[in-house]
């Protein structure tokens, strides 16, 4: 073997008779290209060439008479999926002839002139070569009556495809829910759309797989799931907050809400994707998230997908890799435990409502367990979790919570050129101070004097949230990590 042939020959090589070289690929011949199938049936391939049954004759290239006629070709190697026309028929100038397919797009292919159709030289479901004559025209004047009789185009007209698509929309919204939507205002409480309208400007949010169902068809009707598991229980988008202080780019943040009212705000197969590809995002776009949390952990009843156990999925460790990369606003009002809380928990701040229940196994979990029988309630409610840490934000309710989350993430998106200080001046600043070397700091009243007015958060519990470190100064700009000056 030796790689020096091109070397040991070049002179004879060079002095060569300038010859054609001999063509090493198929040339395109006067003939189809490839074999016909069923374009509808995506498994025909599978079956050509093992049964004669119902093939139609192929159309060659030399059967096309050209003669003096215009010969329109393929722009293009592909398909011919539908003709809409046939010997005889007089088509104006741009009309559309037939529709040919390539690399899974459609192309309208039009007549260059008016005429009439003397021959066709293909078939539906044809593949032909580029340049392969596919109408022969008869140039001759022929108006373009359609065009001149038509009546005004209905800009407000939705073709029925579109009209399904946006009645499944609808079915998703609260609107269609009206016993759902009750529920919620007996036990006191929003539903997740509403807390997702309220924490963001208005007309932001981008909503992420709302069509999709639960994954339970091997045991339910999918119309019984479109109408009772919307977004298959987790309503997820983006949208921007206090965009009226902050430009768009700093306003956007990922915000998700488990649904409670969509079987018991359980996290689910396709809710489960949705997370991992919202997480992705938050990621890859370095966006704060906020995450309602609401619910009953892993589903038990999907039947759709291949997993062992609920847990076959990415979400909790893309959720654990956005701790430090972007802020993690934590949402609860009522209910929350299994994978629900264990997403609460890692999250670099908790804000929770007095009527929340907060752990890691539920009421089924515990009495499994042999530890005894409690209400949901009693799991882990607020007098338990706001003095031992796992709250670092009790409020009253979720109007609360939402105006609490828009302000803690406020600390992260960047200065604001108005704001107001109760006491700014040096000298103010140490008459509230401490008399003497031996005589505390009234922290609390401290920190209210030195940061902007508006800004301040305390803590319910005393303990600061994770990742804690100072972010606010008394000029309201904005540092990293969850703050504890400012809580």
């Amino acid at each position: 073997v030796t790689t020096r042939f091109v070397d040991e020959h070049l002179p004879a090589l060079l002095a060569a008779p300038d010859v054609a070289h001999r063509r090493m690929h198929l040339e395109a011949s006067p003939r189809l290209a490839g074999a016909k199938v069923d374009p509808r049936d995506p498994l025909a391939v599978l079956v050509h060439g093992k049964t004669t049954v119902g093939d139609a004759p192929r159309t060659a290239i030399g059967e096309v008479a050209v003669g003096d006629g215009v010969v329109v070709r393929a722009p293009m190697q592909g398909t011919i999926v539908a003709i809409d026309v046939s010997p005889g028929d007089a088509v104006p100038a741009g009309a559309q002839l037939l529709v040919m397919e390539a690399m899974k797009m459609e192309h309208v292919v039009t007549a260059p002139v008016g005429g009439i159709v003397r021959t066709l030289g293909v078939g539906a479901g044809d593949t032909v070569y580029e340049g392969h004559p596919l109408v022969v025209l008869d140039e001759s004047a022929v108006e373009t009556t359609a065009a001149a009789t038509a009546g005004p185009v209905d800009l407000d007209h939705v073709r029925p495809d579109l009209a399904e698509v946006q009645r499944r929309h609808e079915r998703t919204e609260d609107a269609a829910r009206p016993d759902a939507v009750e529920r919620r205002r007996q036990m006191g409480q929003r539903t997740a759309r509403e807390n997702v309208e309220d924490l963001c400007d208005p007309g932001t949010f981008v909503e992420y797989g709302p069509l999709v169902i639960a994954a339970q068809r091997r045991r339910r009707s999918v119309e019984d799931l479109v109408a009772r598991t919307p977004a298959d229980g987790l309503v997820a988008g983006v949208g921007r907050v206090n965009g009226h202080l902050f430009d768009e780019s700093r306003a956007r943040c990922v915000v998700m809400a488990y649904d409670y009212t969509v079987l018991a705000g359980t996290q689910g197969l396709q809710n489960h994707r949705k997370k991992d590809r919202m997480f992705e995002l938050a990621a890859h776009w370095r966006l704060p998230v906020v995450l309602f949390t609401e619910g009953g952990g892993g589903r038990p009843g999907d039947t759709d997908g291949t997993g062992v156990t609920g847990l076959d999925c990415w979400a909790f460790n893309y959720w654990g890799r956005l701790s430090g990369l972007v802020p993690l606003v934590g949402v609860n009002a009522g209910r929350c435990f299994a994978g629900n809380a264990a997403l609460l928990g890692c999250c670099d701040v908790v804000i929770a409502t007095a009527n929340s229940s907060i752990g890691m196994g539920g009421p089924a979990m515990i009495e499994g367990g042999g530890l005894g029988v409690f209400h949901p309630d009693e799991v882990g409610p607020m007098h338990v979790q706001v003095p031992n840490g796992v709250v670092d934000l009790p409020v009253a309710d979720e109007a609360e919570a939402v105006r609490v989350a828009k302000q803690y993430l406020g600390y992260f998106q960047g200065p604001v050129t108005a704001w107001e200080c109760a006491a700014y001046h040096a000298g103010e600043r140490a008459m509230i101070g401490r008399r003497g070397s031996g005589t505390p700091y009234d922290v609390p009243n401290v920190n209210v004097t030195v940061y902007r007015s508006d800004s301040p958060l305390r803590s319910g519990s005393g303990v600061p949230p994770a990742n804690s470190s100072p972010t606010r100064s008394s000029a309201g700009s904005t540092g990293g990590g969850a703050s504890v000056a400012a809580i």
